[in-house]
């Protein structure tokens, strides 16, 4: 799938739905600055070790040179609270910023995952579901989104309901 064609699948997709995700695999190809290029936000993911901070710092560093307007930029470091022995502090030295979210790691994550139930709905008080919550702040600006899309499912059941999507 070239970029041209990319670029005419997201706005097809910005025309019919209000959110669209894309997740991208690492690496600036064309493809994916095309995605770039045509996001509202940018949420770049890391993880609590040093090889993924070294790559998410070189990610952020790229999109800077690449004149990406840092506000839309968001950073979230997924798992962590993991006891690796790489402290907030060092976290926020390495990449120059304090990252916007924090996802601490939970064993439900996985089950709530393989059941089909996104951790917000099976866990809504949970650490992560209030992060992925703060999250949905960020990028909406308000939190009411993620409460109706709880109500919403919780009310359907998981089932019934694709995800980001219509009902199936």
């Amino acid at each position: 799938v070239g970029a041209e064609l990319l670029r005419e699948v997201y706005s097809i997709l910005r025309a019919s739905y209000d959110w669209v995700i894309v997740d991208t695999p690492p690496g600036f190809t064309a493809e994916v600055i095309t995605s770039i290029d045509s996001a509202t936000h940018v949420v770049m993911v890391g993880m609590l070790d040093s090889l993924s901070l070294k790559n998410t710092k070189l990610g952020l560093e790229t999109l800077e040179l690449m004149k990406y307007d840092p506000e839309k930029v968001f950073l979230l470091l997924n798992r962590a609270h993991s006891r690796v022995g790489i402290s907030q502090s060092d976290v926020e030295a390495v990449l120059g910023r304090t990252p916007d979210v924090f996802i601490p790691s939970d064993r439900e994550i996985p089950r709530t995952v393989n059941e089909g139930i996104p951790i917000v709905v099976a866990r809504p008080q949970s650490e992560p579901a209030e992060a992925f919550e703060r999250l949905t702040e960020l990028l909406a600006g308000a939190a009411a989104p993620v409460e109706e899309l709880v109500g919403a499912m919780a009310a359907d059941g998981p089932s019934k309901r694709r995800l980001f999507g219509r009902k199936a």
